[in-house]
């Protein structure tokens, strides 16, 4: 299983609302309720809707402000192919896309997580986006990731933790080198946790110019298909 995390900044012109609204009613009807003849899809679909977030000071691509944070998972890199061949994305979903996205904002990461603590996913979600300083070695960067994940299962409400290594990209740098997600039990104990993470990136070993942290509510394929079932969308 692989698993792709797309950050993005919503359409101009668009409210976050208006963009989060579209992804979820919308784009995410297309996903989680594709018709009978589709063809290959992703193994699982999450949206975030982005709620606040804590980013740089600069004007490079790490200061973006984000709105969205979509999750697809893909039984290889084979099916993420088939996939994104298929008639029906590109008919149908790939032109949809630029409706609540601004593209060339977007980063894209091909991510492996580990399970730091184990539990359910829960609708409050904060991210933390971590990069490694110039020139450390692999020891020292993963001291300060199990520094980070250390400090964060300690933290109130905390119902499930991951860590998230992300790979090279095809081409440039890496965006970020670590993205930690983090389940709570409910929103106020997200945001509190977001008050403390700026104090994760003075550790030695992470780059405070290159990382960043968003809050999310979490839309699992479940949860949507439901929604969109129930008509409460």
């Amino acid at each position: 299983m692989i698993k792709f995390l797309f950050l993005g900044r919503r359409a101009p012109g668009l409210t976050r609302q208006a963009a989060q609204s579209h992804l979820r009613t919308v784009h995410g009807r297309m996903v989680v309720l594709p018709p009978a003849d589709a063809g290959a899809m992703p193994a699982y679909y999450v949206q975030n809707h982005v709620v606040d977030g804590g980013y740089p000071a600069g004007d490079g691509p790490h200061a973006i402000e984000r709105d969205l944070v979509t999750e697809l998972h893909f039984e290889s890199m084979a099916a993420m192919q088939a996939a994104v061949a298929t008639p029906y994305y590109l008919e149908h979903l790939r032109p949809d896309e630029p409706r609540f996205v601004h593209d060339p904002s977007v980063v894209r990461l091909n991510v492996t997580p580990r399970t730091i603590v184990e539990g359910p996913r829960a609708p409050a979600k904060l991210f933390v986006f971590a990069s490694r300083a110039p020139g450390l070695d692999d020891d020292c960067w993963q001291a300060a990731r199990d520094g980070m994940t250390n400090a964060m299962a300690a933290w109130d409400g905390v119902v499930a933790l991951a860590d998230n290594a992300v790979a090279a990209p095809p081409h440039g740098e890496r965006f970020v080198d670590s993205v930690v997600e983090a389940w709570f039990e409910d929103p106020a104990a997200a945001m509190a946790a977001a008050a403390r993470a700026p104090r994760l990136f003075d550790a030695d070993g992470i780059d405070r110019d290159r990382s960043l942290t968003i809050v999310a509510e979490e839309f699992t394929e479940e949860r949507l298909r439901e929604l969109l079932t129930d008509r409460h969308l």
